[in-house]
């Protein structure tokens, strides 16, 4: 029996006049997860994955399209998850 730890995500990621909530984030990643595997090492690509899902949720912030810390850090909580069998 696997326990579910705390999310140190706010449940709301805000963006650029939008604002995402972290279960949508999360959903999203989930989809992503193994294009973002290595094939060796079976590690989750943070950063590939934090991409793939602004990308696809476009959630950047200002000119620079620079992907809010949030979305990283859901990306960091979904790949630990992963390596400890808590199942996503």
């Amino acid at each position: 029996m696997s326990r579910e730890r705390k999310s140190q995500v706010p449940s709301i990621i805000r963006a650029d006049r939008r604002s995402f909530a972290t279960t949508t984030v999360r959903k999203t990643m989930r989809t992503f997860i193994e294009e973002c595997r290595d094939s060796k090492t079976g590690e989750i690509d943070c950063t590939k994955l934090a991409e793939k899902a602004a990308n696809a949720l476009d959630i950047y912030i200002g000119n620079n399209y620079d992907i809010p810390e949030e979305v990283f850090e859901l990306a960091f909580e979904l790949s630990e998850d992963d390596e400890q069998g808590a199942g996503l």
